[in-house]
């Protein structure tokens, strides 16, 4: 929902204003994933470690891993949007691409102020920060120490001092992962960072579940009847898409 909720002063006649509400909608879709995986007699009796017991839990696994690739792939395939723009662009104002990128002081004070100049509406700031920091694994020790360092270690010229304060100490919640350099996923870079509001208040990518159901269904059942053995199968209904493109800043280093 976008609109106004501000409280507005109430008058001698004592009459409350009415708030503004306009919506502004995004689509999801649901899919089902799953697998199967056949154990034969002769496969089971020669399980002397019992590995095969492990089957279940690597299935509940490999519905994860379902999920993880989906979220990523969405993130970093950039894909066009209802408007025709791609979901980061200039136009949607959640992309930086110029100098000073580098996930320091300076690139984060950058990336912070072009954050805040989103908008609720025409004119009227979002005002929403942003809570979560999010990086590839090779700046994941950058990253952290911008975080948890409360003095700075950096070089002046003369007559133009910096201060020794870290005005970011503390400020974000750090998550990295390997999954944004990797070859696997196109777009991928080990150098762009991103800034992401509360998902809570602001969603830029949602993962969405049947029912609310956000784990497998395992099921073992006898294999045909021509067939000694079992079989193992596990299924579950998701979809991961993006949703609202000021929830996120893509800084491309």
């Amino acid at each position: 929902m976008n609109g106004s909720f501000k409280f507005e002063k109430v008058g001698q006649d004592s009459e409350l204003k009415h708030g503004e509400v306009s919506e502004q909608q995004f689509s999801q879709q649901i899919g089902t994933h799953g697998l199967m995986f056949a154990l034969t007699r002769q496969m089971i009796i020669n399980d002397d470690l019992g590995a095969f017991t492990d089957i279940p839990r690597a299935i509940g696994i490999g519905a994860a891993d379902a999920i993880s690739d989906a979220v990523w792939t969405c993130l970093l395939a950039n894909a066009k949007q209802k408007d025709g723009n791609e979901f980061f662009c200039a136009a949607h104002k959640n992309i930086v691409t110029s100098a000073d990128t580098e996930l320091n002081v300076k690139g984060l004070t950058k990336a912070e102020l072009e954050f805040s100049k989103q908008e609720r509406s025409k004119d009227r700031p979002l005002g929403i920060p942003a809570k979560i920091l999010l990086v590839p694994s090779s700046l994941k020790v950058a990253a952290e120490m911008l975080m948890k360092s409360l003095t700075l270690n950096e070089t002046t010229s003369e007559n133009n001092p910096k201060p020794v304060i870290n005005p970011h100490a503390g400020k974000y919640e750090v998550v990295s992962t390997p999954y944004l350099s990797s070859a696997a996923f196109k777009g991928n870079s080990a150098t762009t960072w991103y800034l992401f509001a509360d998902p809570l208040r602001l969603p830029a990518i949602e993962a969405a579940f049947l029912g609310g159901q956000d784990h497998p269904t395992v099921e073992r059942v006898d294999a045909d009847f021509n067939i000694l053995g079992v079989q193992l199968r596990g299924f579950i209904d998701f979809g991961v898409k993006e949703q609202d493109w000021r929830g996120v800043l893509k800084i491309a280093n």
